[in-house]
């Protein structure tokens, strides 16, 4: 996490992955599990508190999802790994997928911490700055993943049109690795809200 590469690398790796169970081997996984060596816990807190420092990003979601459960919080950090997957979209596509999302969920603190990884990451300011503010005169092929993942994050169906455009110029693996991403990233605005950690946030901007 500490090299700071784009969000797989930052909250994937934020700490190694807790088991689901942890009983012993032989011991039925019906019977009480062993509660979290308390070390454990403690490294994932710091890794989240030094991540959100670094990143200038509130963690205070998912730090609390951390001290109520932190079998819960496995659970979640498993499900991490579906908004980094990345094999055939391009780096660009990849990154405007994710954002795009965000801004259709209206997540402006997430939204912003996607802006900042894809920076990272090395996609170009512009293209970012085209994705906040004229959408439409993106690349084609990013016009057409920005109106498809915007969409998909507001909870709206994608729709036949736009996803047989996006089959076409993706390829399935492509288009499949497109949905997962957009799929993947909305859950950290989705565990704000449900931990109750809502709040109305500033515009996302490139101002850093």
């Amino acid at each position: 996490m500490f090299a700071m590469k784009p969000w797989n690398v930052a909250l994937v790796l934020i700490a190694v992955s807790l088991p689901l169970s942890c009983a012993a081997p032989g011991v039925s996984s019906a019977e009480p599990k062993d509660p979290l060596p308390a070390p454990d816990a403690q490294e994932k807190m710091q890794a989240l508190r030094d991540f959100g420092a670094a990143y200038e990003y509130n963690t205070d979601y998912m730090e609390a999802l951390l001290e109520m459960s932190p079998e819960g919080y496995a659970t979640f950090e498993a499900a991490m790994g579906m908004g980094e997957y990345r094999e055939h979209l391009s780096l660009d596509a990849h990154h405007v997928a994710r954002i795009s999302a965000l801004l259709g969920d209206d997540c402006g603190a997430c939204t912003q911490l996607g802006l900042r990884l894809a920076v990272e990451a090395g996609v170009r300011r512009e293209i970012l700055q085209q994705l906040l503010s004229e959408p439409e005169s993106l690349p084609e092929l990013l016009k057409l993943v920005h109106e498809y993942a915007f969409e998909v994050g507001k909870g709206n169906n994608a729709s036949l049109e736009l996803v047989g455009q996006l089959r076409e110029a993706l390829g399935d693996q492509g288009f499949a690795e497109l949905s997962v991403n957009v799929v993947g990233i909305g859950i950290y605005p989705a565990l704000r809200r449900a931990i109750g950690a809502e709040t109305v946030c500033p515009d996302p901007s490139l101002d850093f």
